[in-house]
């Protein structure tokens, strides 16, 4: 489960144990992996994506975001700023 602990090592442990999960289990579709990986989140990781998935709901009554842009926005949001721009002065 991941919280939503701004951790570098625990989010990308996380993000690793449920590809390895996906990739076991055969489970290849975005959508698939992406509402698998929902049911994972719990406390701060889980409100965020409740909310940032709740107008899209309301819209098309489901969820379409790829597991890349997934992944690029919940580490957009759990990442510590410091590691980023670290990140980018580095690059």
């Amino acid at each position: 489960m991941y919280n939503g602990e701004v951790n570098v090592d625990k989010l990308d442990n996380w993000i690793c144990h449920l590809e390895a999960y996906c990739w076991i289990q055969n489970l290849q579709e975005d959508d698939i992996r992406v509402l698998f990986t929902s049911l994972r989140m719990e406390g701060a990781a889980l409100v965020w994506w409740e909310s940032m998935t709740q107008e899209e709901i309301k819209k098309h009554d489901k969820i379409s975001i790829s597991w890349n842009d997934f992944i690029v926005a919940i580490k957009r949001q759990f990442y510590p700023l410091a590691y980023m721009q670290k990140t980018i002065m580095n690059w």
